[in-house]
């Protein structure tokens, strides 16, 4: 947790650091999109609100037939214009969740990242994102790379 808390401090301050470069001062700030993988461990929707040009908060719900349920809470910054690099930290909790699943157990939290780009318009439109999601399981004490590939819409 402590290690949580220090990364999202490191991004705040990159974040206030690279806010003046942005040539786009009213932004769309609501973005919906489906992620598959990810975040959301397999198939999501989610709602992120940008809260500053470049700081975003973001979250999801996401379903594994047969497995169980996720809430993915995540905490995003982003650098570039209309091609985003996006870095992100959170926590995914799984209230529904088979106990004998490989990874997570039910009514846990996971820690999660992102790494990823972006393609999103100024103006709103078609988002498109890829991204790199390594998971902690700390009931496990387990490590999970995974990634995700998303579409949605910015308004």
């Amino acid at each position: 947790m402590k290690t949580l808390v220090i990364i999202l401090l490191l991004f705040s301050i990159g974040a206030s650091a690279g806010a003046n470069g942005n040539s786009c001062p009213d932004p769309a700030s609501n973005t919906i999109f489906v992620e598959l993988g990810g975040n959301g461990v397999s198939l999501s929707i989610n709602y992120e609100k940008l809260l500053t040009n470049n700081f975003a908060m973001r979250l999801g719900f996401g379903a594994l037939y047969g497995v169980g349920t996720s809430i993915p809470l995540m905490a995003n910054f982003y650098f570039g214009e209309k091609y985003k690099l996006e870095l992100g930290a959170g926590l995914v909790f799984l209230p529904l969740w088979k106990s004998d699943a490989s990874f997570g157990k039910e009514k846990s939290l996971l820690f999660s990242s992102t790494v990823g780009f972006r393609l999103q318009p100024c103006d709103g439109g078609v988002t498109i994102r890829i991204s790199a999601t390594p998971f902690f399981d700390p009931a496990r004490q387990q490590f999970r790379f995974s990634g995700g590939l998303s579409i949605g819409t910015t308004f």
